[in-house]
């Protein structure tokens, strides 16, 4: 399922955030999680503050991409990231804060963030397989 949202100059991060938390995400609890600035290629990510206006965070992305790039900076992603873990030992009863956390999991393991072992790497593989074919989300890729 997507979830469109539209943005203007005067749209700030809590606009979003809420529209997301109660239409997109379905968390019970959001408390822990936010929105994050991503660019791939510098490994580089920051949390946005809630009064930010998202239209400039997107143009500052536009002017990092190189000159007769498309409209988007390349590698740069806005996501939906768990800042804090409340209850690190613990698994939550909501599946959408589990598979939110796993989909973190695999995308820091992926791109550098999360060193892990070799037997972790595989396991979290296969929670992932799991998921994406059950939401009919499988790419054949990661």
């Amino acid at each position: 399922e997507q979830l469109s949202i539209m943005i203007d100059s005067t749209t700030m991060t809590k606009d979003v955030w809420e529209k997301l938390t109660k239409k997109g995400l379905h968390l019970k609890d959001p408390t822990e999680f936010g929105i994050y600035e991503v660019y791939e290629k510098k490994r580089w990510q920051r949390p946005l503050g809630e009064f930010e206006y998202l239209a400039d965070v997107l143009s500052k992305a536009e002017e990092a991409s190189p000159k007769g790039a498309p409209h988007t900076a390349e590698g740069f992603r806005l996501v939906v990231r768990k800042a804090i873990y409340l209850e690190p030992r613990s698994i939550s009863p909501d599946p959408a804060e589990n598979r939110l956390e796993m989909l973190q999991a695999h995308d820091d393991i992926m791109n550098g963030r999360l060193p892990c072992r070799m037997t972790d790497v595989v396991k979290l593989s296969a929670i992932k397989l799991t998921l994406d074919l059950s939401n009919g989300t499988h790419t054949g890729e990661g």
